[in-house]
């Protein structure tokens, strides 16, 4: 049986997908913080994380990657989406409602000048 002083570690085990890896970004360090981790997997992956669990604090650079062009993905989703809303007036659960912001009105009138050049 081996001892614990003579264990090595390899690298940083990744809080999303539990892979050893010797690059990591921490979700509470400079830069997890200044590209928005925390917040990107709290509210776009179906992961909790808090700076006060006892769970790995680090992400491997493919996660990382992973949670990037998922939360891309929904923010784009989302803006169609509001398109879509906006220029059929009617969807559904949403009959008779005025409720679109003026973003979504600009966005909506970017799209139809966008398809007028088709």
């Amino acid at each position: 049986m081996g001892s614990i002083g003579r264990a090595r570690l390899t690298g940083f085990l990744c809080r999303l997908c539990t892979e050893m890896s010797r690059v990591v970004i921490h979700i509470y360090g400079d830069h997890g913080r200044r590209i928005n981790l925390e917040r990107k997997i709290l509210k776009y992956q179906p992961v909790f994380v808090s700076p006060t669990d006892l769970l790995p604090k680090a992400i491997c650079l493919q996660c990382v990657g992973r949670v990037e062009r998922n939360y891309k993905l929904l923010k784009r989703l989302k803006h169609a989406n509001g398109i879509l809303i906006k220029l059929g007036k009617s969807p559904v659960g949403h009959q008779d409602s005025d409720e679109y912001s003026s973003e979504e009105d600009d966005i909506a009138d970017d799209l139809k000048d966008l398809l007028k050049d088709l």
